[in-house]
């Protein structure tokens, strides 16, 4: 429900945030603000927002196609604090849909970088990869999941899993 104008909204004030002082005349801290702001109405549990990426796109890799497929998930991604359980989220804001992405990403979630992708794997044990416009900001998530880890437990980022070799070498080139 409104994840597409949510989205929209929060892209917006992402791209504006690009210079000190946006097109739109807003600062660094109002597009944080109206980022925030436009979390919490999907969640009110947000607290904060730990970092962000401009724009990513959901694939999913078929173990028995040994393929990746791109989803219909695509937008700004936030790595969030939360006032309750799960503490820790990220989320897409989905441009292509009414259906937000959002995973847990402490215990059991385990992912691997693979510039400009994010490789993780879901509770339900598949296999997706988030690919980020900007190869700087793939690092950064990386980097913030890794510090989140080191900080509140869970497991080890993971080792390739068993189809990873194929899955890597058939990495999608973004559309």
């Amino acid at each position: 429900r409104g994840g597409a104008a949510a989205a929209a909204a929060a892209a917006a004030a992402m791209a504006a945030a690009e210079s000190p002082k946006s097109l739109l005349g807003l600062t660094r801290s109002e597009t944080d603000a109206m980022n925030l702001t436009a979390l919490r109405r999907q969640d009110p549990q947000i607290e904060q927002v730990l970092t962000t990426a401009a724009h990513v796109t959901l694939y999913d890799f078929d173990v028995g196609s040994k393929q990746w497929k791109r989803k219909d998930v695509e937008g700004p991604l936030f790595v969030v604090k939360r006032g309750a359980h799960p503490r820790f989220q990220f989320i897409i804001l989905n441009r292509l849909g009414t259906k937000n992405l959002v995973e847990d990403v402490l215990g059991d979630f385990e992912f691997e970088l693979s510039e400009p992708y994010l490789l993780y794997k879901s509770r339900q044990n598949a296999v997706h990869g988030i690919w980020f416009y900007k190869t700087k900001e793939c690092r950064e998530v990386e980097g913030l999941l890794m510090r989140l880890r080191n900080m509140f437990g869970g497991h080890a980022p993971a080792a390739a899993p068993q189809q990873q070799p194929a899955a890597a070498a058939a990495v999608p080139e973004p559309e």
